[in-house]
């Protein structure tokens, strides 16, 4: 069936690969992610989700670059 998902992501990534010049060498973002999905059960108690994301807050904008495409497209394999 259909579902909605909704998440929130705090990472901390190394500046030096972003090419971003902060105080520190660590760069902490959020990302606030939703959207839908379909889950298609494979048995009793497994199931194939296929989700699309989309980011809601877009922290990194004025710095030219993005984590996410939009959207972001997920498969996974429930168990």
């Amino acid at each position: 069936g259909f579902f909605l998902h909704a998440e929130d992501e705090l990472l901390s990534l190394e500046s030096s690969f972003w090419q971003y010049q902060p105080s520190s060498n660590r760069l902490i973002t959020n990302t606030v992610l939703a959207g839908v999905g379909i889950s298609q059960p494979m048995g009793v108690r497994s199931s194939l989700n296929m989700m699309f994301l989309w980011t809601l807050n877009n922290a990194f904008e004025d710095l030219a670059f993005n984590l996410y495409g939009n959207p972001e497209i997920r498969f996974a394999v429930i168990f």
